[in-house]
């Protein structure tokens, strides 16, 4: 991300390896066999796995990210791919098409509502249903939760039923086990009701709309056994992170799915998925920023129950004395992406360098540096990761190489070069 001139390239080559992933798994469903694990073909599944995927997600595109780890997991792990995909009971296709209908459901729901579509401007309702490298993920870890819990009460004689019910999940994966196997996400932009309403009146108002939102759909889908609720407007995440969980419970077959259903603003929505509180620059940020804190468990406070108590009567009758317009569809989320993704590699590069260091022995087993540019002297990064060790010291005598040519101590270093240095020394750095 740092190194590249034209991000395009980066999305090209990801796609790339998509398309052949696909012709891998085409081929063999037209001929009616098993995929052929050669060895280039298990190259490129790894590659989708640890270059690819990653590098998708970087550049914010969840869905190419999610097609790559889907299709590599297919090839590399083709009885795990199985069971997982078995959980939805049929096609994942099917489900997809299920879920879809729910979707149109619920923004029926919303719309239908006349004190809600008198005060937003628009509002969008979006579904997914966990792909199975995904699902096959979180599936082991509950599994383990899961076998952990029915130990833990069995050893301390508790309640026999929930020790049950968790040894019976350990050994027997069901999908009402896992919440937001299938979720749908609510997206609200508030109407400005009058030219004299100021920008935190109307995030304010956003903010009781989301909690009226989420009344509507309570009243229609009934809290899920697998409940996991929680309020984000209220209690926020340590890096802005805003929104309402709510797992409701859906009935297929005669079988109870739990579903989760995600309510925030536009702007909510924009700082998650392009702002800190994005899932890859969360996690690039420091330790002590990062601390989870508990939210609170989902309840609608009673000031919030009708909405129009929240807002002035002079606001609400501005707007009831004129004939509601069409609105304008949502804004392309286009520009906020490549302008997000534009900012966050120009802070990348402002605020790292990036160094490839290898010994002398072999240029393959090198390491990459992230650096501050203030310090980017050769001797600025042997001090650096020396730890206690005065390295300075070993280094009489010996060469050290800056992309092959010999070079000095004081020497400044570029975003991309490779520093090679003697393999007696790099055994000596913290890195």
């Amino acid at each position: 991300m740092s190194l590249s001139e034209d991000w395009r390239a980066l999305v090209i080559r990801s796609a790339a390896c998509l398309y052949r992933l696909k012709g891998i798994t085409n081929e063999s469903e037209e001929d009616g066999r098993s995929i052929v694990l050669s060895k280039s073909t298990m190259q490129v599944a790894r590659d989708a796995f640890k270059v690819y995927a990653p590098l998708a997600q970087r550049l914010g595109m969840q869905r190419l990210k999610k097609e790559l780890e889907s299709v590599a997991f297919k090839i590399l792990f083709p009885r795990q791919y199985s069971v997982a995909s078995s959980l939805y009971r049929g096609d994942i296709d099917e489900m997809k098409s299920i879920v879809q209908v729910l979707s149109e459901r619920v923004e029926q729901l919303l719309r239908s509502d006349p004190v809600f579509t008198e005060q937003i401007d628009d509002v969008t309702v979006t579904s997914r249903v966990k792909e199975p490298y995904s699902l096959w993920k979180k599936m082991l870890r509950f599994r383990k939760e899961a076998a952990d819990e029915a130990r833990d009460a069995a050893k301390d004689n508790k309640d026999f039923s929930i020790a049950n019910d968790k040894r019976h999940f350990a050994s027997t994966p069901s999908l009402r086990w896992i919440p937001d196997a299938i979720a749908l996400r609510v997206v609200l932009r508030a109407a400005r009701l009058s030219s004299m309403e100021d920008e935190e009146s109307l995030r304010t108002r956003e903010k009781l709309l989301c909690y009226y939102a989420l009344q509507l759909i309570q009243n229609v889908w009934e809290a899920s056994d697998a409940n996991e609720a929680k309020d984000y407007i209220k209690n926020p995440k340590p890096n802005g992170y805003q929104s309402l969980h709510y797992t409701a419970s859906l009935m297929i077959g005669g079988e109870e799915w739990p579903f989760e259903v995600q309510i925030r603003s536009e702007e909510m929505h924009r700082i998650a998925e392009y702002g800190v509180a994005a899932h890859w620059d969360y996690k690039a940020l420091p330790d002590s920023f990062s601390q989870e804190t508990t939210p609170t468990i989902l309840a609608l406070p009673s000031e919030l129950i009708n909405i129009t108590d929240a807002v002035p009567e002079t606001l609400l009758s501005t707007s009831r004395t004129s004939k509601k317009k069409s609105r304008v569809a949502s804004k392309s989320r286009v520009a906020s992406y490549i302008e997000a993704l534009t900012t966050s590699r120009e802070t990348i590069v402002q605020n790292n360098l990036f160094i490839f260091l290898s010994s002398t022995d072999s240029a393959l087993d090198g390491k990459i540096l992230s650096i501050d540019p203030s310090a980017s002297k050769v001797v600025d990064i042997l001090q650096k990761y020396g730890g206690n060790e005065d390295i300075l010291e070993y280094l009489d005598g010996l060469m050290i190489y800056q992309n092959g040519v010999r070079t000095s101590l004081d020497e400044e270093l570029s975003n991309g070069d490779v520093l090679t240095i003697p393999s007696s020394i790099i055994d000596k750095l913290i890195i």
